[in-house]
This record gives structure tokens, C-alpha cells and sequence, in this order.
């Protein structure tokens, strides 16, 4: 059976979207949506001394426009890449699989982006090269499913002859599952992940970027992810 799950176009995406992505075999990106406000799409998530921190992508915002995802650009004349790289170094450095991992993940912030969508295939390409993952991607911008967000996902399994779609636990507010299994697919509900493992600094903090993740279980990430 195959599966399929859609997901924001996070900046070093989230251990929960990446529990979604480690279960399916086509993820639809969502990138013809509007920018949400307020939303964390462009930011990544790490652990400090402090607790949890955001790394923040600036990113152009039109005047009384939300901007589509697929258009947004990157305001390069903020110094953005060199403070990212700067809080990485100075948190992970001492995590287990920081001197194995960084190089590659360092390569990411040497380049100049002025397209944001550009930044998040690198930003992802690299944990799914460490993951050995390889779904099949699909984007909003290739693909226009119309009618309510169930017809929508209907629409997206027929044609990638998927049949079961992997949601987050608690989406019955916004999702209504009950109509892909009246159509003969089934909505598989993806619970959020509290299990906790060995972190940098003292306490927990859940759901980080999945760069926490790899940097302190190095190879073992695929295998937390895939616990629940």
C-alpha cells in the first residue's frame, strides 16, 4: 500500500513533519498556499542552554498581500546565514554526531539564496541524504486539486495511486477523514511523538528542527522516528 502525506515547506523541517515523511511514499508539498501569519514555516527550531530557540529565515512580505510560498524570497541583506551557522556551532558542537554531520550541513549556509523554496530542497535534501529516505515528491504549484481539503486529497491518491494519507493526530477539526474511507482509502492518524532521547543542555524540549535529532542520534533518527 502506498502512502501519502503533505507537508509545509519547513526550514530544516520539524521531527513531526519528518514521522509524517518517514511512512510515506509520496509527499505533497504544499508550496501554492498563502503564508500564513504568525505561522513557523521559515523557522527552524534548536536547542540551547536556554531552551528552545528559533532560527528565523527573513523573508520578503508584500504590504497587505500574503504572499504564495512558491514566491516568497529571501532578504539576503540581512546576515541571516552567518548567525544560523553561529548558533549551530556554538549548541551542537559537542553532540555526538556534530564533527560527522556539520560539514555537509555547513554547505548549506556558504551559499547566497535569494528564492526561499530553493533553500528548503537544500535544507531537506541533506537530512534525507543522512536518513537514507526517498519519497517521491509532488508540489501544490505542478498539481491544482480543487474543491474542499478532502476532495483535494482524494484527488492527489487517485492520481499518485496512493491509498491511505497520513495526517496528524488531532486534524478532526480541520480534516474529516471519514470522507476518504467512504471512497474506499484510509486516513491514518500520525501521533505526536513525546518519546524523548539524549538532547545537549539539561531538560527536554519536543519536536524540534529534525537537525537536533540528527546531530544526537545520528544514524538511530530513522528508527525514533518510526517508533510510534
Amino acid at each position: 500500500m502506498n502512502h501519502l502525506t503533505t507537508i509545509f515547506p519547513e526550514y530544516f523541517p520539524s521531527i513531526r513533519t519528518f514521522q509524517k515523511m518517514s511512512r510515506s511514499d509520496v509527499v505533497f508539498i504544499l508550496d501554492d498556499r498563502p503564508l500564513r501569519s504568525g505561522g513557523k514555516m521559515n523557522r527552524m527550531s534548536i536547542k540551547t542552554s536556554a531552551g528552545k530557540h528559533y532560527l528565523t529565515v527573513p523573508v520578503y512580505i508584500p504590504l497587505h498581500k500574503k504572499p504564495i510560498i512558491r514566491n516568497l524570497s529571501i532578504d539576503s541583506t540581512r546576515f541571516w546565514r552567518k548567525k544560523h551557522s553561529k548558533s549551530l556551532l556554538v549548541n551542537y558542537r559537542n553532540a555526538p554526531y556534530f564533527e560527522h554531520y556539520w560539514p555537509v550541513i555547513e554547505t548549506i549556509f556558504l551559499r547566497d539564496y535569494s528564492d526561499y523554496m530553493e533553500l528548503f530542497y537544500e535544507s531537506i535534501s541533506v537530512i534525507l541524504s543522512i536518513l537514507n529516505m526517498n519519497p517521491r515528491f509532488v508540489t501544490g504549484s505542478g498539481f491544482h486539486p480543487a474543491g474542499s481539503r478532502e476532495e483535494q486529497i482524494l484527488g492527489i491518491l487517485k492520481k499518485e495511486s496512493c491509498r491511505s494519507y497520513l495526517i496528524e493526530a488531532g486534524s478532526e477539526a480541520y480534516f474529516d477523514g471519514s470522507v476518504l474511507e467512504e471512497n474506499g482509502y484510509s486516513c491514518v492518524k500520525v501521533p505526536d511523538s513525546r518519546l524523548e532521547y539524549p538532547q545537549q543542555f539539561l531538560g527536554f524540549e519536543s519536536n524540534l528542527s529534525v537537525l537536533d535529532l540528527v546531530m544526537n542520534l545520528g544514524p538511530e533518527s530513522k528508527y525514533y522516528l518510526m517508533k510510534n
